[in-house]
């Protein structure tokens, strides 16, 4: 089954908002709850001290009746559960609840634990021990505040009941609040707490697809569609630029390197390519040379037996000269067939180019053609010097035969690559090679001269340079001449090489 990168995108992400979201709402809703509680507690204690100031006045009067009515009066209160007062003997003596007068009410009530429970009097409680908070039999939570009725000047000394100076405590008042009001609140912050965060996961994760989608899978496919292309043999197909992120790294990654295996392939179609033709060149040579000798010593034979007013002469001398022009292509054959192995050794170019130049430079000048040397001087390399002295000869005369009324071929050297190779560019000012040409330029037999040349010479001089672990070139516009490149390896790296036998 397969993941897709957004969906582990979002739920990891989901996942982590829901975690940190969670625990921010429980830490906010502790929060809300302790100061929901706290209030509750203040307002509890000034609603008591409230009450018991209320009922003074009653008290100390003796007016049962009166603070009878005023407790039933404060308990119909909003949130006010109920109010009761205990006598020093546990006996609820006023109650909002009438059906509680009279009652004893037992220590283990729930709302007599928060001062039993301690084991200690009510009178010696701090005031922030005297609430509790439980919950009742029909399971609601109740705040409960227990406040002492000491015995008071006014109250030993009253005309209407006197109590016992000694006498500390005179009972205790018990007011109960009820917390559902405050637990609907919490409740309802819990629930937009929870509300807020699967809306916002469900946004961020809407956010992080659209994204995903817009900058990682949209490429993705780009990508794979690239791929697929390739594999099935298109390296000529393009991916799409992608930005300046490291989508775009790779989209420029991946057309460099479709762009150098379409270089290696074609390479290594015209290797076998070349190959095969010399290997073919080879057996044809063979077959065709002794015949072809035989034809040549015939009619040289004939022609020279002939008187020479006799109009066959000018056929035999026909015969004689194509006959030649077929063994030079013949010899041309042999020796693209008979490429060996270069024999490198350290050499310099500029050498190499000065011997070719010695032997052309007279029919150049005769031709109007001025050669001119530019560039850097050249450090050795490891070379065949005769096999890289073919190669200018066959570039230099293209070059010549480019131009027949004359003109300038150029040699410019330099250092590339951080000196690790060298470039010898052959340029000419001749008639240029036009584009749906060019890229056949390098294949055997094929040539832009017409009637003249073997289409050879290029092929051969190719074969050297890869022989070498290098490479040639060529760029050409028509009218503007052409520049043939030699690369070469400062340090060799050649592969051996070679076509035929």
């Amino acid at each position: 089954m397969r993941h897709r990168i957004a969906g582990r995108l979002i739920v990891a992400v989901g996942l982590t908002l829901a975690v940190g979201l969670g625990v921010g709402a429980w830490v906010a809703v502790r929060s809300l709850e302790g100061q929901v509680l706290g209030e509750v507690q203040s307002g509890g204690e000034r609603l008591s001290d409230t009450v018991k100031r209320s009922l003074r006045y009653a008290m100390m009067h003796d007016d049962r009746e009166g603070l009878a009515e005023t407790v039933r009066t404060l308990a119909a209160g909003q949130d006010v559960a109920g109010l009761r007062i205990f006598n020093k003997d546990g006996r609820v003596q006023f109650a909002s609840d009438p059906a509680v007068l009279g009652n004893r009410v037992p220590t283990t009530d729930d709302a007599c634990k928060g001062c039993h429970g301690r084991g200690a009097p009510v009178a010696s409680l701090d005031p922030a021990d005297r609430t509790t908070i439980y919950n009742d039999a029909h399971g609601r939570r109740l705040f409960t505040r227990i406040e002492p009725i000491y015995n008071e000047r006014d109250c030993s000394n009253a005309a209407c009941h006197v109590h016992d100076e000694g006498q500390k405590i005179l009972g205790v008042m018990d007011l109960t609040l009820s917390l559902a009001p405050f637990d609907a609140e919490l409740q309802n912050f819990r629930t937009a707490s929870l509300a807020s965060a699967l809306v916002l996961t469900l946004l961020i994760a809407l956010v992080i697809l659209g994204f995903v989608h817009r900058f990682v899978t949209r490429r993705i496919r780009a990508l794979l569609k690239g791929m697929a292309r390739v594999s099935g043999g298109d390296l000529e197909h393009p991916i799409p630029a992608m930005g300046d992120d490291e989508f775009g790294d790779v989209a420029a990654e991946f057309n460099r390197m479709t762009r150098s295996l379409s270089e290696a392939r074609g390479h290594l179609l015209h290797s076998e390519k070349l190959a095969v033709v010399g290997r073919l060149a080879a057996g044809v040579a063979h077959e065709i040379n002794n015949p072809l000798t035989g034809v040549m010593l015939i009619a040289s034979n004939l022609r020279d037996a002939t008187d020479p007013s006799d109009p066959r002469r000018a056929d035999l001398d026909t015969i004689s000269r194509e006959a030649l022009r077929c063994r030079e292509i013949v010899k041309g054959l042999l020796d693209f067939s008979r490429q060996t192995p270069p024999q490198r050794k350290p050499a310099r170019l500029e050498a190499a180019i000065d011997k070719v130049l010695q032997v052309l430079r007279p029919q150049a000048r005769k031709l109007g053609v001025e050669i001119v040397e530019v560039g850097d001087d050249l450090p050795e390399i490891e070379m065949d010097a005769a096999q890289v002295q073919q190669v200018f000869l066959n570039l230099l005369v293209n070059a010549m035969d480019a131009m027949p009324s004359g003109g300038t071929i150029t040699i410019a050297r330099r250092r590339v690559d951080d000196g690790k190779a060298v470039e010898i560019d052959v340029a000419d000012s001749g008639t240029g090679i036009p584009s749906d040409q060019l890229h056949h330029i390098f294949e055997p037999f094929f040539t832009t001269k017409e009637g003249k040349g073997t289409g050879l010479g290029l092929s051969i001089s190719w074969g050297i340079a890869e022989a070498h672990g290098g490479s040639l070139s060529a760029r050409s516009e028509p009218g503007c001449g052409s520049t043939f490149t030699l690369r070469l390896p400062v340090r060799a790296a050649a592969r051996e090489t070679g076509f035929g036998t």
